[in-house]
């Protein structure tokens, strides 16, 4: 017998809950303290750099000026005064802020950040829709998502991570509709080519719809993002802006950084196999101590040829995996396989920040529907749950402790949380995953 069936023995019952509560209580006090440290911040409007760099782009096309020229200094005393990183995005995305930059920057951070809250509101009721969760748990679980690092650093960062995040709410939930509208797979391709268009990552998601054969969505998602481009190019800046981003930003954008923030797949292993000098900030951003992470065997070669071998292996077993006929419900089996393409995303994406794991509110909260009946999901959840809130406290632990092995607890939480559904997807419960339950006859494939 193993120790996962071993665990959830019924003689074991009083074990369990020491061990689950112990996980939960864990989790909420790291989280808790975590965000309490930053809600003087939040309640007084942060600066949100990087939604300096988006206001900045705009600014730079309203003047009709390169977006990407970053050493070249800002003429314009009012851009030169706004805290912002480098733009790196397509200029589709600054072409459609181009309006906000008509009101004042102090003005526009407060427009954002509503939005910011407000798309965060919108995607926790759609995915209490979706999993068809009762209405009283909005509260408990709208507060546990907050403890979320991820969600407060979006907000603190201005960043694009929860409208990405409700992108794909509304993908998926209308994707699985139990009535399909003509209208849905091409609104779903058009949300799918925006998503692409702004962080290029969401491009994993479209394996999912090519998997199940949504040749609609997967058509539509090539045309929207085709016309974004052209729209880039049209009201952009012209035909340079965009030879600029394909030739100069995108190749640096994809090129992996070791920086412990990072917890792609890639960056981890390259902390494992070489040595890495960091600028680390202590107390604030701009108080730098440097610190030297030795690896934990200096080999160059061994770190290409286990980063290669391990992205092999984890895109081979999921697209395998997703295109593996499941006896589940449709529903259940696209919304499974919708989950993994996320974990997928966060995997093997060059540059995995910390904000990013926002996206995981999907399968969290999937999972969290298993959980509730089955004590071994239960604990996979609440172990990944924990995982995450110890990512925040990355910063801390390199002080003290420089080892490459406590720099990983964000791509823990994925690979746990990426090992758990493919469990699930294949070997399904007894019981359907609500809310498909209704729905549980067959796969379409």
């Amino acid at each position: 017998m193993s120790l996962l069936a071993l665990y959830a023995h019924p003689r074991y019952r009083i074990l369990r809950q020491i061990v689950e509560w112990g996980l939960f209580g864990a989790t909420v006090l790291l989280a808790t303290f975590g965000l309490v440290r930053v809600i003087p911040t939040l309640l007084a409007i942060p600066v949100q750099q990087d939604f300096g760099a988006y206001y900045v782009a705009a600014s730079l096309l309203n003047q009709d000026l390169p977006l990407y020229q970053w050493d070249t200094p800002l003429t314009d005393a009012r851009l030169v005064e706004i805290p912002h990183t480098a733009y790196i995005y397509p200029p589709f995305l600054a072409t459609v802020l181009r309006p906000l930059v008509l009101v004042s920057h102090p003005v526009a951070i407060r427009v954002w950040f509503g939005i910011n809250i407000i798309a965060f509101v919108i995607t926790m009721v759609i995915l209490m829709r979706l999993f068809k969760l009762p209405w009283w748990m909005i509260g408990p679980i709208a507060g546990l998502s907050l403890l979320l690092p991820a969600v407060y650093d979006t907000w603190l960062l201005g960043q694009m991570s929860v409208l990405l995040t409700l992108l794909f709410a509304l993908m998926l939930t209308w994707s699985v509709a139990p009535t399909q509208r003509k209208w849905q797979p091409y609104a779903v391709g058009i949300l799918l080519g925006i998503a692409i268009v702004i962080k290029i990552y969401p491009i994993f998601l479209g394996l999912v719809y090519l998997a199940h054969r949504r040749f609609r969505t997967v058509l539509a998602t090539g045309v929207t993002v085709l016309s974004a481009f052209l729209i880039g190019i049209g009201f952009g800046g012209g035909w340079q802006n965009t030879a600029d981003w394909f030739t100069k930003v995108l190749p640096a954008a994809s090129t992996m950084t070791p920086y412990p923030s990072n917890q792609s797949l890639r960056a981890v292993v390259a902390r494992l196999f070489t040595s890495n000098e960091f600028q680390v900030p202590v107390l604030n951003k701009d108080n730098l101590l440097t610190i030297l992470q030795p690896s934990i065997i200096e080999s160059p070669a061994l770190k290409t040829i286990v980063t290669t071998g391990a992205i092999l292996l984890v895109f081979g077993v999921t697209v395998w995996v997703m295109w593996k006929p499941a006896p589940q419900a449709a529903a259940t089996t696209f919304t499974l396989d919708f989950a993994l393409g996320i974990t997928l995303m966060l995997l093997l994406t060059p540059v995995v920040w910390d904000q990013y794991f926002v996206h995981l509110l999907i399968p969290l909260l999937l999972l969290g529907q298993v959980a509730r009946r089955s004590s071994l999901y239960r604990l996979l959840v609440l172990g990944s749950m924990l995982l995450i809130a110890l990512q925040r406290y990355w910063r801390y632990v390199l002080l003290y402790a420089s080892s490459p092995l406590l720099m990983m607890t964000g791509l823990s939480c994925v690979v746990l949380l990426w090992l758990t559904l493919l469990r699930l997807r294949t070997h399904p419960l007894e019981t359907p995953i609500p809310p498909f339950a209704e729905t549980a006859s067959g796969s379409t494939r």
